[in-house]
């Protein structure tokens, strides 16, 4: 066989088997295939989550981002705006689009998650009226001539005593 036969019947074979390839193992065309649509840029979880904040006054850092951090709580929002209140300083207004995080003070963080650790233990009842009310003790008097006597219980009264006589 000369070479540019060869060379000939190599490229055909080759042809031949791109087009089976595609038929049989290669997926199907992308005009037929199903696009995936891109996750929501919104997904509503930002005014839940400043609703809490501001009504549970939750001490939250705001990181802005010219890289400034600012300490308070979350007093009023809207869709562009907060307003931070801070204590011993003024409230600040902030545009949305200059934060960059806002995150709860880690001191709240480590009490909730305290108070929820609480929530799930079983809570120990209290202790019954019986248990509590024991008779009070006997209280030593001063008898005549120095020695000391019990004084008798308020139940049995002066009169339940036995005598020796």
């Amino acid at each position: 066989m000369s070479p540019r036969l060869l060379q000939s019947f190599f490229h055909n074979s080759i042809d031949r088997c791109r087009g089976f390839i595609t038929l049989i193992g290669m997926p199907p065309s992308t005009s037929s295939r199903r696009q995936k649509t891109p996750p929501p840029g919104e997904t509503g979880q930002e005014v839940l989550y400043l609703r809490f904040l501001s009504e549970k006054q939750v001490p939250v850092t705001v990181k802005l981002r010219d890289g400034e951090s600012v300490y308070g709580w979350i007093e009023y929002f809207d869709d562009r705006m907060i307003r931070l209140t801070r204590e011993g300083k003024p409230n600040l207004f902030i545009y949305k689009n200059q934060i960059r995080t806002i995150t709860e003070s880690v001191r709240h963080i480590e009490a909730r998650r305290r108070e929820r650790h609480r929530a799930a233990e079983p809570q120990l009842a209290p202790p019954s009226p019986a248990l509590l009310a024991l008779p009070p003790a006997p209280v030593p008097t001063a008898a005549p001539g120095g020695q000391q006597s019990p004084e008798p219980h308020p139940e049995n009264g002066p009169h339940s005593q036995e005598s020796n006589s």
